[in-house]
């Protein structure tokens, strides 16, 4: 998964935003571990969340446009005591404490999406990724796979592999992610058709830090 894949069917993925989020290796009600859940939805996960909203690099989405703000985010929110508030929170929805720091992560969107209809090829209406003078660099970032999200009330929503345990139904690799884009085609087509959560399905390729 080191190598670049830099194409969709529908054009070259862009940067929706980077992100960070507590590790989660064994979550309950899966059949099988994790080295990490890597999901782009933030059910049951925990963000810096409110590190980001001290930047202008922070929009709606819950990304923030570089790595320097996710870092200075996670920063401000250990400054202000809030990293205990995160682990108490972990601990509440999953029995245990972080079994780690914040997995840094980066998040691209392939212009093409799903619903009942079949594909649909373009950025889908609802989806706004940062306008940036330069693509950023992700030279010390590892791609993990790929993830499948629906769009509610406007906004990303769930990522029905994790947030509806499908992964134990399809096959995924070590981070709750599909390894290829020909299987994310072939399970978006299936959301899309199926709807494990009501709406269109967006298809992001997934970075997280190299350690």
């Amino acid at each position: 998964m080191h190598e670049r894949e830099d194409r969709c069917d529908g054009g070259p993925p862009v940067l929706m935003g980077f992100s960070a989020k507590l590790p989660i290796r064994n979550p309950q009600g899966f059949t099988h571990p994790f080295d990490d859940v890597l999901s782009v939805s933030d059910c049951n996960r925990q963000t810096p969340i409110e590190g980001f909203r001290e930047f202008d690099e922070w929009y709606e989405t819950g990304f923030v446009k570089s790595e320097q703000a996710l870092i200075r985010a996670i920063q401000l929110e250990k400054e202000w005591g809030l990293d205990q508030t995160r682990s108490l929170e972990y601990k509440t929805i999953h029995g245990v404490s972080p079994p780690g720091p914040y997995t840094l992560l980066a998040y691209r969107i392939c212009p093409i999406w799903f619903n009942s209809r079949g594909v649909q090829t373009g950025l889908h209406h609802a989806v706004h990724p940062p306008l940036l003078a330069h693509p950023p660099d992700l030279s010390t970032y590892e791609r993990a796979g790929y993830d499948l999200a629906n769009i509610a009330h406007g906004a990303v929503g769930c990522s029905p592999l994790f947030c509806n345990s499908l992964a134990n139904e399809i096959t995924v690799n070590r981070y709750c992610l599909l390894d290829t884009l020909d299987q994310a085609m072939e399970v978006g087509q299936h959301f899309g058709a199926e709807q494990p959560e009501p709406g269109d399905y967006v298809l992001f390729e997934v970075w997280h830090k190299a350690h």
